[in-house]
């Protein structure tokens, strides 16, 4: 359908019809914006038997003559024809098409089939016009008004766009339905830097008890662990090692091995736990020592992460996977050198506010572009350092989130994309797995990227981050690196954003670097950041990807 939303429109100039469809569906439409005379628009369904046969697998209708030609005809039909839920199907497309994702759909049907819609047909699904839907909602505007007379006489708001105390009621009703959710209650994370002293399982008992306390919880609480990996002590069963460490036999213990994606998973899957009820407590420890313990022999094991078949024989390392993105990037989109050293000297003015950090010294621009080159065109602080360090969260059920000392913060949306593990089999250079994700993610959370006060997002090198921030929808294409060249990801621009530093000045420590985004996200949602802090934020975005812009996971992270 053609939209009236005339910056939605010009925002669709130049995509692909899959982008536009993507972006259309998450225009909503509300009543005010129907007008008399403005048609439902027709959409035409073409049925061929490979549609049929999985339309039959998804309704799980089997009946023979949904699918085998040869039945369909000595039934009497002339070929395989469509059953009565894909033809429900078919209209809810058309009036959600109409009407939006978030509308409601108060009842379909009931119909019933004329003739046969077999294989072969295309179907035209047609809507009644406006003024019939003009005049539906009259009706519905009367009854509106007649409950919310009734809302006032009871000395109760009752929610109107635009009024405030229909606002206020809203905004009650989102807090409580966060408040359902389940919740980050304790979260730490270790010095990042050269830590010598440290050895990888001593950095995952550091983070673990700064967890567990932050939360005012004991360790006997802790009825469930999620653990990463690690590349300096590796472990068949790192969680039941870590389990040994800290002296408690939990009822659910696992490790996940997704790249930098882990992180976001790991909290991801504790939300799932704590939801269906396996656990009460989940501690998710991420940590690793690769600056003291492995030094450079890190950046071979990190190189060797390519196809054995395809890649690792030409030679190539992580920073020219991503190379090839930023060129292909600067090709398409007029991505300069400039936008990509912004990017680093902002991290850096974040981590130059952070305790923490492992990179605090001062970084201009014309340091960051005059730098040697790593991979051309990425240069020295356009790649992430390797780092020591370590941190936690606890992730609890909704009702144990009460019994915390710390304010909770509640997961309130996820969604993860995949669309490759090696670049020589990735579909684009350009488009990746994190679409995918942030879309499910907001649209579970029921909010949209303009919600977002602060992103915490994976940035393991400049590019990393420019992109996400477009495909994820915060800017536009071609427009995240001009924005960070203006200061707009800084504390007070458009998107704050990697207010602690990020991967590429707080630190990177394998698994551990993706939870640095979530402790920071905690920190901000709490009021916690001190100078760093991003005014009255109450919902972050958080997101991880692994390998080459491989695995994506996005995390909406809300105070109640």
């Amino acid at each position: 359908m053609t939209l009236r939303i005339d910056p939605q429109r010009d925002r669709m100039q130049g995509l692909t019809a899959r982008e536009a469809r993507m972006i259309e569906d998450k225009a909503q439409r509300h009543w005010e914006d129907v007008t008399e005379g403005e048609a439902l628009a027709d959409i035409a369904f073409p049925l061929t038997l490979h549609r049929l046969v999985v339309a039959a697998g998804a309704n799980r209708d089997f009946n023979a003559i949904h699918h085998n030609s040869d039945i369909a005809r000595a039934s009497g039909a002339q070929e395989a024809y469509a059953n009565n839920v894909f033809l429900q199907g078919m209209w809810e497309r058309s009036v959600r098409a109409y009407i939006g994702s978030a509308g409601t759909i108060v009842r379909l049907g009931p119909f019933r089939m004329s003739s046969f819609n077999v294989a072969g047909d295309t179907v035209l699904t047609q809507g009644p016009g406006a003024a019939q839907v003009a005049r539906r909602r009259k009706a519905l505007r009367r009854a509106r008004d007649a409950l919310r007379e009734r809302a006032r006489h009871l000395g109760r708001a009752w929610p109107c766009r635009g009024d405030a105390a229909g606002t206020e009621f809203i905004a009650r009703r989102q807090r409580d339905n966060r408040m359902k959710h389940p919740a980050l209650t304790g979260a730490y994370s270790t010095a990042v830097g050269r830590l010598p002293e440290s050895s990888c399982m001593s950095l995952h008992m550091d983070a673990a008890l700064g967890a567990v306390a932050d939360a005012g919880l004991k360790m006997s609480d802790i009825d469930g662990l999620l653990c990463a990996y690690s590349t300096t002590e590796p472990h068949m069963l790192l969680s039941s090692l870590v389990a040994e460490y800290l002296g408690i036999q939990p009822a659910y213990a696992a490790s996940l091995s997704v790249g930098g994606a882990t992180a976001c998973i790991m909290v991801m899957t504790a939300a799932a736990l704590v939801s269906q009820g396996h656990c009460r407590h989940v501690l998710v420890v991420t940590g690793d020592n690769r600056l003291s313990g492995m030094g450079r022999a890190a950046q071979g094991m990190l190189a060797a992460g390519g196809s054995q078949e395809f890649e690792q024989p030409y030679g190539p390392s992580v920073p020219a996977f991503y190379a090839l993105v930023a060129r292909r990037y600067m090709h398409e989109y007029g991505l300069m050198p400039e936008h990509m050293a912004s990017v680093a000297t902002t991290q850096r003015a974040y981590a130059a506010l952070h305790p923490l950090a492992h990179m605090r010294q001062p970084l201009a621009l014309g340091q960051a572009m005059s730098a040697r080159l790593v991979s051309s065109p990425l240069r020295l602080f356009d790649c992430c350092p390797v780092s020591d360090g370590a941190a936690a969260v606890i992730v609890s059920a909704p009702d144990a989130a009460a019994d915390t000392a710390a304010l909770p913060i509640h997961v309130i949306g996820s969604g993860q994309g995949h669309t490759h593990e090696h670049v020589v089999s990735a579909p684009s250079l350009t488009d990746f797995g994190c679409k995918q994700s942030s879309r499910t993610t907001f649209a579970r959370a029921g909010i949209r990227p303009a919600d977002i006060d602060v992103a915490e997002i994976y940035d393991s090198f400049t590019i990393t981050l420019l992109v996400e921030l477009e495909s994820m929808g915060f800017f536009e294409r071609g427009e995240a690196g001009p924005a960070a060249l203006a200061g707009e990801l800084g504390v007070n621009g458009r998107l704050a954003c990697n207010t602690h530093g990020g991967l590429l000045s707080y630190g990177h420590s394998g698994a551990a670097g993706g939870m640095f985004h979530v402790v920071e996200a905690v920190s901000q949602l709490r009021g916690q950041a001190q100078e760093r802090q991003v005014r009255d934020a109450r919902i972050a975005m958080v997101h991880g990807d692994g390998g080459v812009l491989s695995a994506h996971c996005s995390l909406i992270l809300a105070r109640a």
